[in-house]
């Protein structure tokens, strides 16, 4: 049977419930409020006044939301306090084009479903099956060409080889290295092309870790894992310190240039409004800061001693202490800051975004605390991020997460890395650099847990992409720790895996991110089909997006083109 009220309403785009709302309580005025899931101890927001006349109202679904009857004509309500003009409330997880009626009566608040909404994780189930049939089919073709390969080399021994410069450049180089950072550019693509809508792979709004936050992190992990390698390298080569010092610069310089042009993309090219930080101005600043603190440390050809003692356990720690004392004093000179610079009109310390966040006890102005209010003092407020994550939910003004304090412990996640690196190149032994890479990120690990006190929103210091917070750093670094070591040991040692299809975007990196950024709306790398406004669509053009650019990589490894500044 159709409902006249269903006819009437406008279509619903993505991720939308219809919700008719109704109260039959007599002499009592009700006003409907609302308060999201995602919303940190905010206040109830009043939504509209309830009445014996039907209204239809629209309501976002990718998160839950608390639904209130107050006798209040407040646009605020606290939901932290206790509130005696509440008259009846309720949970409403309301899903995709779902239609749902609330009515309000003697007996409380009730909810009832109308018309089912769609099952919006049907598309993650369809496509996943369509990846793993992919990945059978390639895991199928490459064990059938290697055989071929095999037994050609077999059948015709004096068939000409590389030479041995080129394998030993092939056994030296760390495949897992390439694996995890094209995993990484690949997920990155995924998450920049709308990953098909769904919230747990966006940013986290505030504090929180979600899929999304997790890529900027890793590549700088992973940029700071091969400064000793690179490094080393150079020096090998009988590189002079001079021209190293220049290519470090000259590596920063571009990396810089192209940041700042990458901000232009999209129109926002005015100069009295022009964004000045971003992403790969970050990699340019932590980029130059930790290789010039790594080239004294190198350029002394570090050499695990031959007498076996304790310190040749911590021998990859012990031979770059100097840059553990820049690092410890980065942490301290960043927590000096954020906890007791004085920001104006704010409390001391802050770490929230302000306005609605936390029962609304700081203004939006002072989102980021001292992080915020140093970017708008040194950039102003027309030159950084006008539409950060927090914005729609908290209502907080412009706030860049690229700015310059997160920069400090941005270093931080850089020089993890290093270490990381530093350990690579100090023991040759597989299993001391498992036991080391495990041991880090069990540190790191349970370091994150105190800070953050093993709660999105509690602790000392919160999980924050935003802030770039230290418990961020240790967090992200952890999982990089693991990740790395069950990379090096599946592709690296066991060799039960060569690390494809996941190699190749991993040996152009910067080349897809700079590419992709280029061709976000260009036809074929993305396109639209109808309105949209389905997680399927969704989905299937950001998977689209991902495969295409992996075929470019592997296209582009063929030809042995590698970007590289």
């Amino acid at each position: 049977m159709t409902i006249s009220w269903l006819e009437d309403s406008e279509p619903l785009q993505l991720d939308e419930a219809l919700l008719r709302v109704s109260s039959s309580v007599a002499g009592q005025p009700l006003g409907l409020y609302k308060l999201n899931d995602d919303c940190y101890r905010c206040p109830y927001q009043r939504v509209t006044s309830l009445s014996t006349q039907p209204e239809t109202l629209t309501f976002n679904t990718k998160r839950g939301w608390r639904l209130a009857a107050k006798a209040s004509t407040a646009e605020l309500v606290s939901s932290v306090d206790p509130d005696s003009t509440e008259y009846c409330s309720l949970e409403a997880q309301l899903g995709d084009q779902g239609f749902y009626e609330l009515s309000v009566n003697s007996s409380g608040c009730h909810l009832t479903t109308v018309q089912e909404p769609r099952d919006v994780y049907k598309p993650l189930w369809v496509f996943a099956l369509v990846l793993l049939g992919l990945a059978i089919i390639h895991g199928l073709w490459s064990c059938i060409a290697t055989r071929v390969r095999n037994r050609r080399v077999k059948d015709a021994p004096d068939l000409p080889t590389v030479d041995d410069a080129q394998k030993q450049k092939q056994k030296s180089r760390l495949a897992s290295l390439d694996v995890f950072r094209g995993v990484t550019i690949l997920v990155m693509i995924f998450v920049n092309q709308w990953q098909g809508q769904y919230w747990f792979f966006e940013h986290s709004t505030w504090n929180g870790l979600q899929v999304a936050d997790l890529v900027f992190a890793w590549f700088m992990w992973i940029m700071g894992a091969c400064i000793p390698l690179s490094l080393s390298s150079q020096i090998r080569r009988g590189k002079s310190m001079k021209k190293m010092v220049f290519h470090i610069f000259k590596r920063s310089w571009w990396l810089l240039i192209i940041g700042i042009s990458l901000n232009s993309l999209g129109g926002y090219n005015k100069l009295e409004a022009y964004r000045l930080p971003g992403v790969l101005q970050r990699f340019a600043i932590t980029y130059l800061v930790m290789a010039l603190a790594m080239l004294p440390a190198m350029a002394r050809k570090p050499k695990l001693p031959e007498e076996k003692s304790w310190t040749t356990h911590v021998y990859d720690i012990t031979c770059m202490w100097p840059q553990w004392i820049l690092a410890i004093a980065i942490i301290i000179g960043h927590t000096c800051i954020i906890f007791l610079l004085h920001v104006p009109n704010c409390p001391t310390g802050y770490l929230g975004p302000g306005g609605l966040y936390n029962n609304s006890t700081v203004d939006g102005s002072c989102v980021g605390g001292a992080t915020g209010y140093i970017d708008r003092l040194v950039f102003g407020k027309s030159h950084i991020y006008q539409n950060p994550t927090p914005k729609a939910t908290y209502g907080t003004a412009a706030f860049d997460p690229e700015g310059l304090l997160g920069v400090m412990l941005a270093c931080i996640s850089v020089f993890l890395g290093v270490q990381a690196g530093m350990t690579l190149y100090i023991y040759k032994d597989w299993r001391s650099r498992v036991i080391r890479w495990t041991a880090w990120g069990v540190v790191t690990g349970v370091i994150a847990t105190g800070l953050c006190g093993g709660s999105q929103d509690g602790g000392v210091i919160p999980v924050n992409k935003n802030l770039w917070s230290l418990s961020y750093v240790m967090v992200t670094s952890c999982f990089a720790f693991f990740l790395l070591t069950a990379f090096y040991i599946i592709v690296d040692i066991l060799k039960w895996w060569t690390g494809s299809p996941f190699f190749y975007p991993g040996r152009n990196a910067l080349l897809m991110y700079v590419g992709h950024e280029v061709t976000f709306e260009m036809f074929p790398f993305t396109w639209q089909y109808g309105d949209m406004q389905s997680h399927f669509w969704r989905l299937g053009e950001a998977l689209w997006t991902v495969m295409f650019w992996l075929v470019v990589s592997v296209w582009m490894h063929e030809k042995k083109y590698f970007w590289k500044l």
